[in-house]
């Protein structure tokens, strides 16, 4: 197999793949025929002949992959621009009352979702009495 058809099988591989592709897994494209040092070298090559495209060849911790240049993000985010999150009213109204709790220091008491006034406590009540009635078995 020539230089060229070796570099096409690693390019079009690496187009391809999701992720990082280690030069253990690029042997097995040739069934171990290109030693690992053979492929670096043709992995070299591939670099060099990307040097001028909007694509890069990297090695990365977990192999190699294509990527863009860092001088094409602006272009490339003109595609998705980024979208705030959308939060409902209670999920705003909560984030807003933790931050503001949280520059007091201290976490407030809150009284229920848009209430200017916090809501009334109820009074505590005296335990009721035992009642007798209750002891004794029901009626058939």
């Amino acid at each position: 197999m020539n230089t060229t058809d070796a570099k096409r099988i690693l390019e079009t591989a690496l187009i391809c793949s999701q992720q990082p592709v280690p030069v253990r897994d690029l042997r097995v494209l040739f069934e171990d025929a290109l030693s690992a040092d053979s492929i670096k070298a043709l992995l070299a090559e591939l670099q060099q002949d990307w040097g001028q495209r909007g694509l890069e060849l990297v090695c990365v911790a977990s192999g190699w992959r294509f990527q863009s240049r860092p001088e094409m993000r602006a272009f490339l985010d003109r595609l998705h621009p980024e979208k705030p999150p959308k939060y409902t009213r209670a999920t705003l109204e909560t984030l807003v009352a933790f931050r503001d709790a949280a520059g007091q220091g201290t976490l407030a008491f809150q009284g229920g979702s848009g209430s200017a006034n916090p809501t009334p406590h109820t009074p505590v009540q005296a335990p009721a009495a035992p009642n007798p009635a209750a002891n004794r078995p029901a009626k058939p």
